[in-house]
């Protein structure tokens, strides 16, 4: 046998074995491996891929939780979704990928959901011209939902990017509130809304404690236009007037003459049935009216002969208007005196004074005390008062008289005329009107 047979033969064995080594398996190794993976995802979710490296010619794709939908499987590549998400912890899932016998499980991760917003009270615009802005803090681009109770018809809520825009309707009437519920993904919020009111007029409420009569004039704020462009104003009392023009109006109060204080009202409408306001009107019945005219005034003085008598006095209070003086006519002499409003009553005061002249002598009016004390000289500012009681009845009391006797006391008050040898004398030369237990007038 030649050389060269022999690297023929052996050659041939060679290949012989070869053949009979790849009887059992003649395939190539299969390979299977992710080259690339989208696994992480905030709580909007979105569109995610799988590059895988295989040999072999087709592969699958399972997911394990129905918020992870695969989708096409081909070149290579996984394509899957992930839904939104409104929870508030991480979730996981598994996408499954077969390709023969070899298998590759990949994990995808989902953030939960993340929202901030203040809880804080917030007050709106009572003339419902501009809106208050809530911010916030969201990881889902989901816009938030506002929920308005259907009580608060007045409210409105506009979501905008980042914020909660809340404006209200013009309110005239009451401060109100309520609360809404702003909701995203897990998370409610509840938030307090208030809203004051805005002034249709810049007088409300018309209040004096006097009884003359009265007179204001009333504008309209810049929010009455806008509550209703044809206002108008009326009235069902017949004590109160109303003056009204296109930029305003005029209320008057008669004198009030009944002896009591009254209450009134006035209507703000919308030039209809609507009433938008009520303005109280209240009048105090206190003015000069009430004490002018006669009076009857019982005392111990003297009788028409001239003896100490039970009498009766006559008293009339006027106004000279001419000298601008309210006077008093009492024991034929007319006096001045003054007449006096407090925030709680009224009253004409007779201050001791020189009142006139008989003959050689000067008349002066002192007071004199119950036990019959006589203070001779004049006293500026001391007297006596006639204090509004009602219609009818006038009740006398000490005028700055610190020590002297109360009104109403067994002997009341005296006040006498006597005569002088001047008008500031303080020697008695006699008496000429004595006026004791003074307790009160009544209306002839």
């Amino acid at each position: 046998m030649t050389i060269m047979k022999k690297i023929f033969y052996l050659m041939l064995a060679v290949v012989a074995f070869a053949f009979v080594g790849c009887e059992d398996d003649c395939e190539p190794l299969a390979e299977l491996k992710i080259v690339r993976s989208d696994i992480g995802f905030t709580a909007d979710g979105g569109s995610g891929a799988i590059t895988i490296n295989t040999t072999e010619a087709k592969f699958t794709a399972t997911s394990d939780k129905d918020w992870i939908v695969v989708g096409a499987t081909a070149n290579n590549q996984v394509s899957y979704t992930v839904g939104p998400y409104d929870g508030a912890l991480t979730r996981s899932g598994k996408i499954t990928i077969v390709a023969g016998k070899l298998t590759e499980v990949v994990t995808i991760m989902q953030e939960g959901a993340f929202f901030d917003m203040s809880a804080e009270s917030v007050a709106v615009d009572p003339a419902g011209l501009e809106a208050v802005e809530i911010p916030y803090d969201a990881t889902s681009s989901a816009a938030p939902t506002v929920e308005i109770p259907t009580d608060a018809s007045w409210l409105r809520a506009t979501v905008v990017e980042g914020a909660i825009q809340l404006i209200g309707e013009l309110n005239y009437e009451a401060p109100r509130a309520t609360t809404i519920v702003v909701k995203q993904a897990w998370k409610p919020v509840e938030i307090p809304v208030t809203q004051g009111t805005v002034n249709l007029v810049t007088v409300e409420n018309i209040q004096t404690s006097k009884g003359a009569a009265y007179e204001v004039t009333i504008t309209p704020t810049e929010y009455l236009p806008l509550a209703a462009p044809a206002w108008d104003v009326t009235t069902t009392y017949d004590w109160i007037t109303i003056e009204k023009t296109a930029e305003s109006f005029t209320v008057k109060l008669s004198e009030n003459l009944t002896g009591k204080a009254r209450n009134g009202s006035i209507s703000l409408t919308d030039g209809g049935e609507k009433v938008l306001r009520t303005i109280t009107v209240s009048q105090g019945f206190i003015t000069p009216a009430l004490f002018m005219g006669d009076w009857d005034m019982p005392c111990y003085g003297y009788d028409a002969s001239g003896k100490a008598a039970d009498i009766v006095a006559d008293v009339t209070f006027g106004y000279d208007a001419e000298a601008d003086m309210y006077y008093c006519e009492l024991g034929g002499f007319t006096i001045p005196v003054n007449y006096v409003e407090t925030d709680t009553d009224a009253y004409i005061t007779l201050e001791s004074q020189a009142i006139g002249r008989v003959s050689a002598y000067y008349i002066v009016l002192t007071l004199n005390s119950s036990n019959g004390y006589i203070l001779h000289q004049i006293k500026s500012g001391y007297g006596i008062k006639f204090v509004y009681v009602n219609a009818t009845t006038l009740e006398v009391q000490p005028f700055n008289n610190p020590g002297w006797p109360e009104g109403g006391e067994t002997n009341g008050i005296t006040f006498g005329a006597y005569s002088s040898a001047t008008p500031s004398s303080s020697s008695n030369l006699g008496n000429w009107d004595m006026f004791r237990n003074l307790t009160t007038l009544t209306r002839k």
